[in-house]
């Protein structure tokens, strides 16, 4: 008798988990953890099983695998489909690379404002990337009117959690702000 979580002949490991252990398997591969015959394909194959269920961190890296061609043929367009069903979820992460995604024209059509949408809601959520690029935009006047104000705001709070360019950036304008003071 073969154990549940052994192999057919095929090698198919996921036709015998239960949901919540294919929750598991993507959890750990995600994390590193060895699962027994896991190859990078079967990975992929966990991942989509549970991304169709609806579980955002699932259909985030089931996007990380199209977008990178991890155990799969690299495919933008299937990239966004799954990131735009984990960010329509709240998954910051998610969010902030659909934003990269319409920022580049990765996958769909190159959109600015749609970019500046997504970046907002992973920015607001935490996501220090998507805070350092909202101020980047904001800076340079890249899909938004250009604002110092905003942009120092975008910079400081990912300065706060530590990125080093944020605070670069920051620094830059706090220093023009001070010699366009000096000029008056």
């Amino acid at each position: 008798m073969k154990k549940k979580n052994q192999t057919n002949n095929d090698g198919s490991l996921s036709k015998h988990l239960t949901r919540e252990e294919k929750r598991l398997a993507v959890t750990l591969y995600k994390v590193g953890v060895d699962f027994p015959r896991c190859s990078a394909e079967e990975a992929v194959e966990l991942h989509r099983e549970v991304a169709k269920q609806g579980w955002a961190p699932a259909q985030y890296n089931l996007a990380c695998c199209y977008n990178n061609g991890n155990g799969v043929k690299r495919d933008p367009k299937k990239a966004v489909k799954w990131l735009r069903k984990a960010a329509e979820q709240g998954h910051k992460d998610a969010q902030y690379n659909l934003g990269v995604c319409y920022h580049d024209g990765n996958g769909v059509r190159k959109d600015k404002k749609e970019a500046i949408d997504w970046y907002r809601k992973a920015a607001n959520q935490g996501n220090l990337d998507a805070q350092y690029n909202l101020g980047r935009c904001y800076k340079n006047g890249d899909g938004v009117n250009q604002d110092m104000l905003r942009a120092a705001k975008w910079f400081y709070k990912a300065a706060k959690q530590g990125d080093k360019e944020a605070k670069n950036a920051l620094k830059s304008i706090l220093d023009n702000d001070d010699e366009s003071c000096d000029k008056k």
